[in-house]
């Protein structure tokens, strides 16, 4: 995990240190005492200790059937720092609906920024790691941060900086992907598909500058296993920029 997104998980955790664990989380009554069974499993162990398995739950059901936004905002720095570990607590799309719901965009500023500078910093890290696992989550978490991000375009000019090889081997494996939903059915893919963000992202994929990079990428990685999915990403850029 590179230095600048260990500065945002520390900057989270200082953040939202001022909500206090509540063992007394409310949950639906439908669930009867299993509500009093989830609190005390959950608080067996410190924020820090709490793995992907322990939070699963609680990451599913926060805002909906259990548990209110002040403790969304107890824990979400753990979540969101298993997330940059690929350990994300049940999926990261659930993980942004959640935030979604609980209208993050909304929260007092230094809390906004936090999770803000959050996904820039994860952003960049899953386009430059070129380990197996970033590969296998690339998918899920790309699509989940351009949909879900308030401002896309602070997303996409991380992008647009990074000249590391990984860069393209992800975004070709995300065009000969989504290029199809996104040009023609206008939507992005993930848990859900909605249009959110779609025209901007379809805008600039389909930019002459991000093609011309991209094209440029090629040539720089055209002795790497992957390029010739880069090459036939730009070919599908390419055609969708003439129609």
């Amino acid at each position: 995990m590179r230095s600048n997104l260990k500065e945002s998980i520390k900057t989270l955790y200082r953040v939202f240190s001022k909500y206090p664990a509540n063992s007394n989380m409310k949950g639906s009554s439908n669930y009867g005492d299993s509500v009093l069974e989830w609190n005390a499993a959950l608080f067996q162990k410190p924020l820090t200790e709490l793995n992907d398995g322990d939070l699963s739950l609680f990451t599913g059901k926060v805002l909906s059937t259990w548990g209110s936004i002040t403790d969304l905002k107890h824990f979400i720095p753990r979540i969101l720092e298993l997330t940059a570990e690929y350990r994300t607590p049940y999926e990261i799309w659930i993980l942004y609906d959640r935030l979604e719901m609980g209208k993050w965009t909304e929260w007092p500023a230094d809390e906004f920024r936090a999770i803000s500078n959050f996904n820039k910093c994860l952003v960049y890290e899953i386009l430059t790691d070129g380990s197996e696992i970033a590969e296998e989550n690339f998918m899920d978490y790309f699509t989940t941060l351009i949909y879900y991000s308030n401002d896309v375009e602070k997303l996409i000019e991380v992008v647009d900086n990074i000249s590391c090889k990984y860069k393209y081997k992800h975004l070709s494996n995300f065009i000969c992907n989504q290029s199809k939903l996104i040009f023609e059915n206008n939507i992005i893919e993930g848990f859900y598909q909605f249009g959110k963000n779609v025209t901007k992202v379809k805008n600039w994929l389909s930019s002459k500058k991000f093609i011309n990079e991209f094209t440029n990428g090629y040539f720089e990685h055209e002795n790497e296993a992957f390029s010739e999915k880069v090459s036939w990403a730009e070919m599908i850029l390419s055609q969708y920029k003439k129609y």
